[in-house]
């Protein structure tokens, strides 16, 4: 169970690893600012591991945007509405279609297809 447990931080600490540098003027840090090339490359050399890394940070990136939209009194995304699986293979999907947009953008893609919530 140990060597599980370090070959999955490993895995994972690899892919962090090859996130894009942040630069002073970067709005974007972390996985989401790779490009769906490095993410499909993440993908086929660590599989779940790197899914997990990365759909973790997708997961931060739409509350977050959720959240700040809801701070606005604008309509959120119900993120909810479809399964997490559905959501991943939907962003796997966009970044086979799109390989040099980031993945931030195949986020975003996933974000948009949800539904409305009318503001509180």
């Amino acid at each position: 169970m140990q060597y599980r447990k370090a070959k999955f931080v490993s895995a994972l600490m690899l892919v962090l690893i090859t996130q894009t540098t942040a630069r002073a003027d970067t709005a974007i840090i972390g996985v989401g600012s790779n490009t769906c090339a490095q993410f499909a490359q993440d993908y086929k050399t660590y599989s779940e591991t790197a899914e997990s890394g990365y759909f973790g940070w997708a997961q931060g990136f739409m509350s977050g945007f959720n959240g700040s939209l809801l701070w606005t009194k604008q309509p959120t995304r119900n993120l909810g509405s479809t399964s997490l699986m559905e959501q991943q293979i939907r962003i796997r999907f966009y970044c086979d279609q799109h390989p040099l947009n980031t993945y931030m953008q195949a986020v975003l893609d996933v974000f948009n297809s949800l539904p409305l919530v009318p503001p509180p």
